[in-house]
């Protein structure tokens, strides 16, 4: 009970307002319901035992009659009531003054008419629009997405798993309760969308058991032009110093205008590259997160001060299936995008990859979720999040073990084909095949196979039939004093698809080895695999146990502050920096040079080679093939230096019998040959002609 409530309760129940209007009024000045409802109990006993026409009075002098403080904080304030309309009536009802000559005149009744309106219009908009959580979020919801802004961000991965290698092993794997921790600050200039600016710094510590390390880098973003400072960061400053020469290096420069233009060596990827690049496919994505709402507003927390700014406080939740609805959305454009390509995506393909997304989805269980949203701009101030996240020591521990499946099923390929030529031999030393003893062939080893092998550990679907067992088949023969056989079958089984056979149980005949055949022995015995059935179901299927079993018992935190939005921060890049991926195409070109004389050379003994035996020069190069090269060389791309990539071919030109030009072209100089255009001749390497005798521009 509230004093000051009571007494508001009183006064207003005297000039006419309804129980339910009073409460309403209280609500949503900030109340909360407890106190509102034992205060009405009070008042109503201060009611009975109090004279008709006398006010209590306060402790504190309270006198006249008072509205609810509607800027006034709420001691619990646990709900809101959105659709509760607040009452504006007058309480001025006792007395009547006397109407003056003022009160008489029509303008004054205007006047005042205009006020209500405004200050009614305005106090309805306060306490339906902007004083009310929910349309606040919807607002917030619906706003534009802020270009510009400063967070400062708290990241941290951990996973209490623990994975041991085999010790048997080159390299000791030891991982046991991974922790990742990241914060740091990032500044965002996103006006200008194609040239977003960005300066950033962030920390990072990672440990594994007892042991663990902390680093951290900087990085600027301008002109699409990514700046990392490597400072103490080992993992940079160990890419910086090969590159370099082994010299130190403060700042590492990427053009990444010119790391797009040259991401695709071939025709195909340079379109996959462009249709992922155009304007069209990224609207398209761009309007389909617009259109979705995947954060949904469970529930109104109170009102908190943020660096001073006042908040609305969420608990959040994910929606998952418009999640689901937004990767299916994002699937189906990228299909369009990149039809036509090498890169097309089939409808089995996009099928298998929403499937991955649904699967993962419904893996995600957010646990923690809030949200702080500026009251007057509705702007994000604050974010906290906590998620389950899949395993990293799951993931490697799956791989080893895929990893192992894989191996094995290699070699049970292998032992198959080692079996089938030692059989062979066999047969044609004896003109028939092996008699069969507890599913081996017997003298069989060690004259045809040093020892009949035996199948790895069961993996995949193998079972009952994981052993190899050799049975001999057809006609019985007595030959050289062995009993032979026409034929015979070997089964064996594929944990997974391997070397272009189907997983499941296979046999070894005379003539070939054929996979997943039915069960040959008792049902029970034989397990059938869903990825012998069909290509597509098999990768379904292999993708769907994947994400089933991986293993989701890490943990995600997530808490960022955002400040700062509209302010633009001049982002200053380093004055000197190392460009790696100048450097980078510098070896390539080198490398590049390097193969163009190689393959030059080869070419060069391979015409003469031909002109010994024809006593002529080849009319084109492809009569070298196959008898004095293996294949033509392909020149290497893309075209170094300030060659062009019309001039990065190898073009030959039969003159006579006795005389040929081949040209091409290095980007630098390379082994003492200057970079530019060259032509072979019969006379050996010359610099700059054409096969015209023209100089090469």
């Amino acid at each position: 009970m509230d004093q000051e409530v009571v007494n508001y309760i009183l006064q207003a129940e005297r000039h006419g307002l309804a129980e339910l209007e009073i409460k309403q009024n209280l609500l949503n000045a900030g109340w909360d319901a407890n106190t509102v409802e034992q205060s009405l109990i009070f008042a109503r006993a201060a009611d009975t035992h109090s004279g008709a026409d006398e006010t209590p009075q306060s402790p504190g002098g309270y006198s006249g009659i008072q509205k609810p403080n509607l800027n006034q904080q709420p001691v619990a304030f646990q709900n809101t009531h959105a659709t509760l309309n607040i009452s504006e009536q007058s309480f001025q009802k006792v007395s009547q003054p006397k109407k003056t000559r003022l009160l008489q005149k029509p303008a004054f009744w205007i006047a005042i008419a205009v006020f209500i309106l405004l200050a009614g219009g305005a106090y309805a908009y306060y306490g339906a629009i902007f004083s009310n959580p929910v349309k606040i979020w919807q607002k917030f919801s619906q706003s534009a997405q802020q270009t510009t802004y400063q967070t400062k961000f708290t990241f941290s991965y951990s996973d209490p798993g623990q994975y041991s290698s085999a010790t048997n092993s080159l390299i000791s794997l030891q991982l046991k309760d991974i922790k990742l921790t990241l914060n740091g600050s990032v500044y965002v200039n996103a006006k200008n969308k194609g040239n977003p600016e960005s300066d950033s710094k962030i920390q990072y510590t990672f440990g594994s058991g007892n042991t663990s390390f902390t680093t951290g880098f900087e990085y600027m973003l301008q002109n699409k032009i990514l700046y990392f400072n490597v400072g103490d960061n080992p993992i940079l400053d160990l890419i910086s110093q090969e590159a370099n020469g082994g010299k130190k290096i403060d700042w590492i420069k990427i053009d990444l205008n010119q790391l797009e233009n040259q991401a695709s060596g071939t025709p195909g990827e340079a379109k996959f590259y462009q249709q992922l690049a155009n304007p069209d496919f990224k609207n398209a994505l761009q309007k389909i997160w617009e259109n979705t709402t995947i954060i949904k507003e469970d529930s109104y927390v109170g009102r908190e001060k943020i660096n001073g700014v006042a908040t609305l406080h969420f608990k959040n939740s994910i929606d998952k299936q418009a999640l689901k609805d937004l990767a299916n959305q994002y699937v189906q454009e990228l299909v369009k995008a990149l039809k036509g390509t090498d890169s097309e995506i089939s409808g089995s393909d996009a099928a298998t990859i929403n499937q991955i997304a649904n699967q993962l989805v419904d893996k995600i269980q957010v646990k923690e979720f809030e949200t702080w949203v500026g009251i007057a701009d509705l702007k994000l101030y604050r974010v906290h999040l906590v998620t389950n996240a899949p395993s990293v020591i799951s993931l490697i521990k799956d791989a080893s073990t895929f990893s192992m499946t894989t191996s094995s099923d290699a070699k049970r390929l292998s032992d198959i084909r080692q079996m089938a030529s030692a059989l062979e031999l066999y047969f044609m030393d004896h003109n028939g095949y092996p008699e069969g003893k507890n599913g081996q062939p017997v003298d069989l080893a060690p004259m045809y196979i040093g020892a009949i092998p035996t199948s790895p550990q069961a993996t995949g679907n193998c079972g009952f039939y994981n052993t190899y067992w050799y049975q001999p088949m057809g006609q019985k023969i007595t030959s050289q004093g062995k009993t032979v056989y026409a034929s015979y079958q070997m089964t064996f089984c594929l944990g997974s698809s391997t070397g272009g056979y189907q997983a499941g149980i296979g046999k070894l005949t005379p003539e070939g080895i054929v996979a997943n055949i039915p069960c040959p022995g008792t049902p029970e015995h034989c397990v059938k695999s869903a990825d012998a059935i069909d290509p597509n179901e098999a990768i379904k299927q292999q993708v769907a146990d994947f994400i089933a079993k991986l293993d989701f018992s890490a943990q995600i935190q997530a808490d960022a502050d955002y400040s700062g939005y509209g302010k633009t921060v001049p982002v200053t890049p380093p004055a000197s920096s190392f460009d790696l991926l100048q450097k980078y195409q510098q070896t390539q070109s080198l490398a590049g040079d390097a193969k163009r004389l190689a393959d030059i050379r080869e070419m060069s003994s391979a015409l003469e080679l031909y002109f010994n035996d024809k006593n002529s020069y080849p009319g084109s190069l492809g009569k070298l093939v196959p008898d004095y090269v293996a294949v033509l060389p392909a020149v290497p791309t893309p075209p170094g230096g300030n060659c062009t990539a019309d001039q990065n071919t190898y073009v030959y030109k039969f003159i006579n019998s006795n005389n040929f030009q081949l040209t091409f072209c290095l980007g630098a100089a390379t082994g003492g040959y200057g970079p530019g255009a060259h032509t072979l001749s019969p006379a050996g390497i010359d610099s700059n002609i054409m096969p015209d005798g023209s100089k090469l521009k």
